[in-house]
């Protein structure tokens, strides 16, 4: 009995894409039909770019003091402490929401990475999922309560974040924009912290 031979010469490497690379976007998909069909990986050309985000968190960071500060917007004057605190509370809700969408079929009763707690499920309609914190802190020094909601429709990310640490971190924000986002994305944080009113972006990441 003769024995088939195949031989691989072509190793395409998808970028942003997990186990199952074949529910990571249509480049994909496409490459491994056509290998298939012909034995030929072809044109591999779009593996070097991600179709759609990864939900890689980017820092850790264990207090405020170690966040790296939030970008201003419009010619903001924040301090540099209240820039820290920002990214430190968006920090608190992405978490949270990466964590859930991990199972997002499931309701999910977790808590944060330093210290609190939150409560992530789908809505009745299944058009949004929805995130409550409950004194959730990413960095052990900032307690985040409060809400966040992603839109399914639009990928649309409205939070509402009340912020307790010490007198000069403490306010609340309202955070929203695209998420996840691909490359550089940003979201617009704004409210009061510390008692002075904050506009900043922050990284969808």
């Amino acid at each position: 009995m003769g024995r088939a031979q195949i031989r691989v010469k072509t190793y395409p490497v998808r970028v942003e894409a997990g186990n199952g690379s074949l529910f990571f976007g249509q480049c994909t998909r496409s490459m491994i039909v056509r290998f298939y069909r012909t034995l030929k990986a072809g044109d591999t050309r779009c593996a070097r770019t991600p179709e759609q985000p990864t939900l890689v968190t980017p820092s850790f960071p264990r207090t405020v003091a170690e966040a790296a500060p939030a970008g201003t917007a419009g010619g903001g004057s924040a301090s540099v402490r209240a820039r820290r605190v920002t990214t430190a509370a968006a920090a608190t809700a992405l978490d949270a929401l990466k964590r859930f969408f991990v199972f997002p079929d499931v309701a999910l009763d977790g808590v944060g990475l330093r210290g609190g707690a939150f409560h992530a499920s789908i809505n009745g309609a299944a058009s949004a999922a929805r995130v409550r914190l409950n004194g959730a802190r990413f960095a052990s020094d900032l307690a985040v309560s409060g809400r966040a909601t992603i839109r399914f429709s639009d990928n649309h990310l409205a939070a509402t974040l009340f912020l307790s640490g010490r007198p000069s971190d403490r306010g609340h924000l309202r955070i929203s924009g695209s998420w996840p986002a691909l490359g550089n994305g940003l979201l617009t944080a704004r409210g009061v912290v510390g008692g002075h009113t904050v506009e900043l972006l922050v990284a969808a990441a």
